[in-house]
């Protein structure tokens, strides 16, 4: 799997489908990632970007997804939820999903890669 957009967020290269949006395979994937992209740009915020490849392109371990770390969607969300709705297009994620995807993971993905977390 490769995005040249998220080379090196998040240290990883290897993804199972479906992501976190539902994308049964990298080429749908792309074309979403895409779409949101260009408000990167804007640097409405510093995690939106690992949000976004966290999120379209998860990397795996184990034969599973990673959890992204809720605190990206939440940052993300804070500084950026404006300027997705000024660019037509919502955001439709729900940060309480990314809590309810850690389960019983003692690890999530964060700005740095794979972090270790503690009991929420």
């Amino acid at each position: 799997m490769t995005n040249h957009h998220c080379e090196g967020i998040l240290q990883s290269n290897f993804t199972l489908f479906p992501n976190r949006r539902g994308d049964k395979s990298q080429e749908e994937a792309s074309i979403m990632f895409e779409q949101v992209y260009v408000l990167v740009k804007t640097q409405c915020s510093k995690y939106l970007m690992p949000f976004l490849c966290g999120t379209y392109f998860p990397p795996c371990l184990n034969d599973s997804n990673i959890p992204l770390c809720p605190f990206l969607c939440e940052q993300s969300q804070r500084g950026c939820a404006g300027e997705f709705r000024n660019h037509g297009t919502p955001w439709s994620l729900q940060c309480i999903d990314y809590y309810r995807d850690l389960n019983k993971s003692s690890v999530c993905l964060g700005t740095n890669g794979v972090e270790k977390i503690g009991k929420i």
